[in-house]
C-alpha cells in the first residue's frame, strides 16, 4: 500500500500546489489550496508510518520539500504571466511524470510475499544479445520507448559472455505488455535468453534493532568492551580460533581481500578503518546500516580496546572492502547485483560475501550462474544470506544459485531461527550465528540485528582466514572443510553444519 501511496499523494501535492499558485486569486483558489493541504498531509503521513529508519524518513522529507519549493519558486516568477505559468505547469507535469516518478516509486518498496515478484521499474528485463544481432534488435524495439543499456564490462570479456548482457528499459508500458514483449523475446532469434530484472529486498526482519539488554554477556580474553555481547564467540569457539591465530602453528601466506556487496561500508567506522580499503568513495558510506553491520561481523579489528572483535586477531589476514549495490532504502535490483560482482571478481576478491537475495520466478538463473562462474573463474568463493522467509532456500535467489555457499541462521541455543530458510535442498548449504547480533554501524555505533544477513559473513570472514593460509583452495574444498567440521544444530537437516572455525584452521595445517 505505501508503495502506491507515497507516490500519488506526493504527485497531488505538488500539482495541487503550482494550480494553487497559479490561480490562488480567482474562486478556484481555495479549493486548490485545500486539496493541496490534504494531500500533503496523506504525503507526510506516508513517510512517517514507513517501516525506515528516522534519518532515512528525514532524508527522503527534506529531497522531497527541495522538489516542492523550487517548483513553488518557478511558478510564483512565473504566474503574473498567465500563458507562462500554464506552460510551466506543463513543463513540471513533464518532470513529474518522466524522471521523478521513477525515484518516488522507488523510495519506498513494500517486502514482497515469497509468491510474489516485483521489477525493478528503471529496467525491467535483462537480455543477452546475440553477437551482430543487437541491430535487429533494437529494429524490433523501435516500436516502444526504451532504453538499452550494457550490465557490465569485465576486463575479461574474452572468458564471459557478460557483456552481452543488456537492460532493457521499457519506459512506461504497463506489466501486460511488459510480459508481452518478454514472451517475444524469448522467442525472438536475436537474444539468447530473456530475465525479469528482478528487485532484491532487504527482508523487514534486518530492519530491526533489537534492545541491547537483551543480550546475555560473556567474557573473550580480548579487550575490546563489546565483546562480551559477543554470543557467536561462544558458539563458534572464537576464543580457541584466536589462539591459533596467535600461535607459531599458522602464518598467512596472503592478505586475502572480502568484498562486501551491500548498502556501502562506513568505511570511517572507528572499528572498521584500519581494516577497511577502499575501492571507490561512493561506496564508503552507509545511510542504511546494514552493510556497516555485515563489515563489523567479517573484519571489525580485534583487540584495540574499541568496539567490538571479529574472528581475526590482527590484520595480515584478511581486508575488506565495499561494493555498494542496494541503495540506502535496502533494495536493489539482479543487475545491480551482477554489476557488483563482476566489478568484485575483477578487483581479485577472495570472497564475495552477500547478505542479500529474494524469492525468484526464473527457474533457471542463467545470469546469476553465470555471473558465479565467473567470480569463481577470477579466484572468488561466493557467499549468500539463505534468506528469512522461513521456508526452503532453493526458492530463493541468488542463494539457489549452483557454485555459491548458501548460509542459514541459528540462534543461541543452536536452533534455526524461526526465520531462517532452510539449505536442505541446495549443494552448500552451512549455518552460522543470526539472532541478537552485536555489531557496527553508521557513526561509530553498535548495534544488534537479526537474520541470515548476520550469518553469512561468519562465513565470508572464516573463509577469508582459509583463503590467507592456503591462496589456491576451492570453493568445493572449503565448503567440504566446513561442512566436515562444523557441528550439529538441533535442525542439522534444515540448517547445515554450524561452522566451527578452529577446526577448519586446523583442518588446513594438518
Amino acid at each position: 500500500m505505501l508503495a502506491f501511496l507515497y507516490p500519488i499523494s506526493f504527485s497531488a501535492s505538488l500539482l495541487f500546489l503550482i494550480l494553487w499558485l497559479v490561480f490562488m486569486q480567482r474562486k478556484s483558489g481555495a479549493g486548490l489550496r485545500f486539496l493541496f493541504i490534504l494531500s500533503a498531509l496523506v504525503w507526510v503521513a506516508a513517510i512517517v508510518t514507513s517501516s525506515v529508519a528516522l534519518e532515512y524518513k528525514l532524508m527522503v522529507g527534506f529531497r522531497d520539500l527541495l522538489v516542492l519549493g523550487f517548483a513553488s519558486l518557478l511558478v510564483n516568477w512565473a504566474k503574473e504571466n498567465l500563458a507562462l505559468a500554464i506552460g510551466l505547469v506543463v513543463g513540471i507535469c513533464f518532470f513529474l511524470g518522466q524522471i521523478y516518478m521513477p525515484v518516488l516509486k522507488s523510495t519506498f518498496i513494500e517486502r514482497p510475499a515469497a509468491d510474489f515478484i516485483q521489477v525493478d521499474p528503471t529496467a525491467e528485463l535483462i537480455i543477452d544479445i546475440k553477437p551482430d544481432f543487437r541491430e535487429d534488435l533494437e529494429q524490433y524495439l523501435s516500436a516502444y520507448d526504451y532504453d538499452l543499456k550494457q550490465l557490465a564490462s569485465p576486463i575479461n570479456p574474452a572468458e564471459t559472455h557478460v557483456d552481452e548482457w543488456f537492460t532493457l528499459d521499457l519506459m512506461g508500458e504497463d506489466d501486460s505488455k511488459i510480459k508481452e514483449i518478454y514472451q517475444d523475446l524469448n522467442s525472438s532469434p536475436y537474444i539468447d535468453w530473456v530475465e525479469y530484472n528482478e528487485l532484491v529486498h532487504l527482508s523487514p526482519i534486518e530492519d530491526q534493532i533489537i534492545e541491547e539488554n537483551s543480550i546475555n554477556t560473556f567474557e573473550f580474553g580480548v579487550n575490546d568492551p563489546g565483546a562480551t555481547k559477543l554470543w557467536s564467540f561462544q558458539a563458534l569457539g572464537i576464543p580457541d580460533l584466536h589462539q591459533i591465530l596467535q600461535s607459531s602453528l599458522v602464518s598467512p601466506k596472503k592478505k586475502a581481500l572480502i568484498a562486501i556487496l551491500d548498502t556501502g561500508v562506513d568505511g570511517k567506522h572507528e572499528d572498521l578503518k584500519d581494516n577497511f580499503v577502499s575501492t571507490k568513495a561512493t561506496y564508503d558510506k552507509d545511510v542504511q546500516g546494514h552493510g556497516t553491520h555485515v563489515a563489523g561481523i567479517v573484519g571489525a579489528v580485534t583487540n584495540n580496546k574499541v568496539g567490538i572483535a571479529s574472528m581475526t586477531t590482527d590484520r595480515s589476514y584478511f581486508s575488506i572492502t565495499s561494493i555498494k549495490v542496494l541503495s540506502d532504502f535496502g533494495f536493489g535490483s539482479q543487475a545491480s547485483i551482477i554489476k557488483g560482482m563482476i566489478e568484485a571478481a575483477d578487483l581479485g576478491a577472495d570472497v564475495i560475501s552477500m547478505s542479500l537475495g529474494g524469492p525468484s520466478n526464473d527457474e533457471k538463473q542463467r545470469a546469476y550462474t553465470e555471473a558465479v562462474n565467473y567470480c569463481r573463474d577470477k579466484g572468488s568463493i561466493v557467499v549468500v544470506a539463505a534468506g528469512n522467509s522461513s521456508s526452503n532456500a532453493a526458492n530463493y535467489t541468488p542463494a539457489n544459485v549452483d557454485g555459491v555457499i548458501s548460509v542459514s541462521a541459528i540462534d543461541d541455543q543452536l536452533r534455526k531461527t524461526s526465520f531462517s530458510n532452510s539449505v536442505e535442498d541446495l549443494k552448500m548449504g552451512i549455518a552460522a550465528p543470526g539472532d541478537n547480533i552485536y555489531s557496527t554501524f553508521p557513526k561509530n555505533q553498535y548495534k544488534a540485528q537479526r537474520g541470515t544477513s548476520m550469518a553469512a559473513p561468519f562465513v565470508s570472514s572464516l573463509l577469508g582466514i582459509m583463503r590467507s593460509i592456503q591462496p589456491d583452495i576451492s570453493t568445493e574444498d572449503a565448503y567440504s572443510i566446513l561442512d566436515k567440521t562444523g557441528i550439529s544444530s538441533k535442525n542439522p537437516k534444515e540448517t547445515g553444519q554450524i561452522i566451527q572455525p578452529a577446526e577448519a584452521v586446523r583442518s588446513l595445517l594438518d
